[in-house]
């Protein structure tokens, strides 16, 4: 897949994303974004929507894609997404918020409408249902508390992160394992995806919870 055509289906999924968060009264800055994307690719695929080949990378702030915030730039630029809030941050970086425009609103609406979209668009509904009921604030921590991330985070930036990889400790092999199970109780392949989704969720609170266990007591 050429670069375009990744930043093509990025901005696609930046709408989708924004959009969600705004059913929510939710703006998202570029981590979270960046948090929220990753999720639904993992999610995404269990709805058979598969992500863009070679795209999150492990980074000082968790999985980075850089076609993401391409997008983010190329859709500011055509007056869809909103940038506001604007600051620099101690560290030299400039922190900001990301939100449709009436413009971008109409074009998400209308994305909406496209039968291909419709399982990305149910991805990403189903991502915000579970993040909007485990808290917002959770997002990044939810994100740090996936198996695909953990196996590369300890290994340095700049590593590849595969996120439909089934062979490896992963999400992939994790939500493979639910659906398989539920398969098993229900031919109903939609309520399978859904209740797989719901499990994998409840993985990343009670993972993120046990690792905020064990965090407490050790020396800032």
């Amino acid at each position: 897949m050429s670069q375009q055509t990744t930043v093509l289906k990025r901005m696609i999924d930046v709408a989708i994303s924004l959009a969600t968060a705004s059913s929510y009264h939710e703006k998202f800055n570029r981590i979270r974004l960046q948090k929220f994307i990753y999720l639904l690719d993992i999610v995404g695929y269990m709805y058979e929507v598969l992500p863009p080949a070679a795209n999150h990378i492990s980074y000082n702030n968790g999985p980075y894609d850089a076609a993401i915030q391409n997008a983010v730039d190329s859709l500011a630029f055509r007056g869809l997404v909103k940038i506001s809030d604007v600051e620099n941050l101690p560290s030299g970086k400039i922190s900001c918020q990301y939100s449709l425009t009436e413009a971008g609103k109409k074009w998400a609406e209308t994305l909406a409408e496209k039968k291909e979209l419709s399982l990305r668009f149910d991805a990403a509904n189903v991502v915000g249902k579970k993040v909007n009921k485990l808290g917002w604030w959770r997002l990044k921590d939810l994100v740090y508390a996936e198996p695909t991330y953990i196996r590369k985070r300890y290994s340095g930036f700049g590593q590849q992160i595969d996120i439909t990889d089934g062979t490896q400790a992963t999400a992939a092999l994790l939500l493979g394992i639910f659906n398989a199970a539920l398969e098993e109780r229900s031919s109903d392949y939609v309520l399978n995806r859904e209740l797989a989704t719901e499990l994998f969720f409840r993985y990343l609170d009670n993972f993120d919870s046990a690792q905020g266990q064990d965090r407490k007591g050790l020396p800032i």
